[in-house]
């Protein structure tokens, strides 16, 4: 549906809104959807450490971002390394039945996280950002309105 939609936006005068431009800024005037919200609710990415996941937007031009772009989007120090990396292999330890939860309901609940990520937003990736010990990680797609949304949560790593 969404290709059959880009592909119609393409012929449209004006296209989808997609690709225009917005201001940049993170959350403000960007709602976080409801849905994403409930997903996130409770969950902790285990690393190292216990990190809670927080469901996050962000107002973002259309189109790829480099990364000085990303950085000056998220709010994180120009320069900073950012290494992008895809969802399910991030989610892969939370999302196994037998992986580092011990409990295969929240298991699920990972797994339910990545399905609506991956069916309800475009191009989602997930940014570690920093060098170690701490890392922030931000799991960002973009929505149909343009916004980028997703959860960010922080890697210990030793």
């Amino acid at each position: 549906m969404k290709e059959l939609a880009a592909a119609i936006a393409a012929k449209v005068e004006g296209g989808s809104g997609l690709a225009e431009a917005k201001p940049a800024g993170a959350s403000a005037g960007a709602a976080v959807p409801a849905e994403l919200q409930k997903q996130v609710a409770g969950l902790h990415f285990l690393s190292e450490s216990d990190a809670p996941l927080e469901a996050v937007t962000y107002t973002a031009p259309g189109g790829e971002l480099s990364n000085a772009a990303l950085l000056k989007l998220l709010g994180e120090p120009a320069g900073a390394k950012v290494e992008a990396v895809e969802l399910t292999q991030f989610l892969r330890n939370h999302t196994a039945d037998d992986g580092v939860l011990d409990d295969v309901a929240l298991s699920n609940r990972y797994k339910a996280l990545q399905m609506f990520m991956k069916q309800d937003m475009d191009g989602v990736q997930v940014y570690r950002v920093g060098s170690g010990p701490k890392i922030n990680a931000y799991a960002l797609g973009r929505m149909a309105d343009g916004t980028l949304a997703g959860f960010k949560t922080v890697l210990t790593e030793t």
